[in-house]
């Protein structure tokens, strides 16, 4: 073992987290001086070891701070991170931030171990920083998130992560949802296509309008004023004038502003009717 890391076990014993970070920052550094690859280090394992010491013991600041090590290590730094976000026992806000590491790690085992946490763990905070961390892989976790569409425990969960992915990978998932019997699911599955244009979307919009729950008519009725150019042929307003007295202010509320952006005669007299 190298006197650097001697040192650094030395420091963890003591529990100084911050000496720790320090000594490994510098085994990092010397291994760079020394051109020695980092993968075929004997004492990497003892550096990871280490580091993982400091997440499950340290504050705030000294996590902060070894985090920027772990993206040094890369690779080989995975699986015990999967380990540690994986432990029921540990802190949450630990594993959240143990989380928010393994987004560094934009690889197919990240993917799937958080979709197995998803899956598989019975805390539910613990499935949303998963679900949360996979919307933050971005187009890469698409497919992981479809497959959780069809699995009626992780429904909702998939499609909020899916709404957090700016991306138009996300309609086609998202439109299988648009009629589930749980309004949230339908709800957000609404919200999140509102921020596209595509041709499929206006009729998913339009049927939206009657759904039983005002929520999701709001969301509705956001969505559909997007395509207020396209008035004449679907007519946008025709079938948003009925909503004017929906029982939901808000609802209500909607349409006047979504009549507003179409700007027509034919809206403004929808308005005083």
């Amino acid at each position: 073992m190298s006197n650097i890391l001697e040192q650094a076990k030395t420091a963890s014993q003591e529990k100084n987290w911050s000496l720790v970070n320090q000594y490994l920052q510098q085994f990092l550094l010397a291994s760079q001086k020394t051109r020695v690859d980092l993968l075929e280090n004997a004492d990497l394992d003892i550096a990871i070891d280490l580091a993982i010491t400091v997440l499950q013991n340290g504050d705030f600041q000294e996590r902060w701070d070894i985090y920027k090590l772990f993206k040094q290590i890369g690779k080989p730094a995975i699986a015990p991170l999967i380990e540690m976000v994986q432990d029921e026992d540990l802190d949450l806000e630990k594993r959240w931030f143990v989380a928010r590491i393994l987004a560094d790690f934009n690889s197919e085992e990240v993917r799937e171990a958080l979709k197995n946490v998803i899956i598989s763990s019975e805390a539910e905070d613990l499935q949303e920083i998963a679900a949360d961390t996979l919307a933050v892989l971005g187009d890469s976790a698409v497919d992981i998130l479809t497959d959780l569409l069809a699995k009626p425990d992780s429904r909702l969960l998939a499609t909020k992560a899916l709404a957090k992915i700016n991306s138009p990978s996300t309609i086609t998932p998202l439109l299988t949802v648009v009629k589930d019997s749980n309004y949230e699911v339908r709800k957000n599955a609404i919200t999140a296509l509102s921020n596209y244009y595509d041709s499929r979307l206006p009729l998913v919009l339009i049927s939206a309008l009657k759904d039983t729950v005002a929520q999701v008519r709001k969301e509705a009725v956001i969505g559909l004023s997007a395509y207020a150019k396209l008035d004449e042929e679907l007519g946008v307003v025709k079938l948003l004038q009925p909503l004017l007295w929906d029982i939901n202010f808000e609802v209500c509320q909607q349409v006047a502003i979504a009549m507003g952006k179409i700007g027509t005669n034919t809206a403004a007299t929808a308005l005083f009717e």
